[in-house]
């Protein structure tokens, strides 16, 4: 897969929620060994959320833009990581602070 392959859905955490944090936990609970009481936080409901999708509809990478400019909770599955996944979602978190 190449990072034309990818689709990327913008929006809130409740329309998102069930495919970000599949990813989320993957990578920061299983991979990185943080603990799930850290990673689950408030601030996922005020945040704009994006998820790359491959082809299928499966959810790849995911990142999250905060009410005050920040960016966090960036993580692609280790198995889609060097495509570019992380990039085009930086992007459109970007894109995105720059509309707000």
């Amino acid at each position: 897969m190449t990072n034309c392959d990818a689709n990327l859905r913008i929006g809130s955490w409740s329309e998102l929620k069930a495919f970000a944090q599949p990813v989320r936990i993957a990578v920061f609970v299983n991979e990185q060994k943080v603990p799930l009481e850290e990673e689950v936080d408030a601030m996922d409901e005020q945040c704009v959320h994006v998820v790359a999708f491959d082809h299928a509809g499966q959810a790849l990478a995911t990142g999250r833009l905060l009410p005050d400019g920040h960016i966090g909770r960036m993580a692609v599955l280790k198995a889609f990581r060097g495509q570019r996944l992380g990039s085009l979602v930086l992007s459109a978190l970007l894109d995105r602070a720059r509309q707000d």
